[in-house]
């Protein structure tokens, strides 16, 4: 009547590796040290008009609402923003802004694509990178890793 499950499909119960179910796991922390000095970073994604779904990275750079920005791409792998009093961009109350369509299109950015946001505050500058163009930074690093040389 009933068939029995096919055991290749479904897999072995794994043994937990923590006696007490009730303990919290906590992820370790980055030692401040081996960031680079003043960057911070952040992962987000663009939503359908143009908008970052991350604000955090925004606070971090202390701008309040209403500041205005310009935005470029001067080789199209990433958008850098910065304040200027005379920008085309401003900060919503929601510390939001909107990417404008021309820069999407030049960086090939569509609704739901992740980027990686780097800011830092001394600079007063957000960079926000594709992942296309943070892939072409690693892949370097991924190969030495792989090849078990040391960099």
């Amino acid at each position: 009547m009933f068939e029995q499950p096919v055991a290749a499909v479904i897999p072995p119960r794994v043994p937990q590796p923590f006696a007490n179910p009730g303990t919290q796991r906590t992820l370790p922390r980055v030692h401040p040290g081996s960031l680079a000095p003043g960057w911070r970073y952040a992962t987000a994604r663009i939503d359908g008009s143009g908008r970052l779904t991350d604000r955090t990275i925004q606070r971090t750079l202390g701008w309040p609402a209403g500041t205005r920005l310009t935005l470029t791409s001067p080789d199209g792998r990433a958008v850098l923003v910065r304040r200027d009093d005379n920008g085309p961009v401003s900060l919503t109350d929601r510390l939001r802004f909107a990417v404008p369509l021309t820069l999407r299109a030049r960086c090939s950015l569509r609704s739901g694509d992740p980027v990686l946001l780097a800011a830092n505050p001394h600079r007063d500058v957000l960079v926000i990178y594709t992942m296309p163009f943070v892939d072409q930074l690693l892949v370097s690093a991924h190969e030495t890793m792989m090849s078990g040389e040391q960099p």
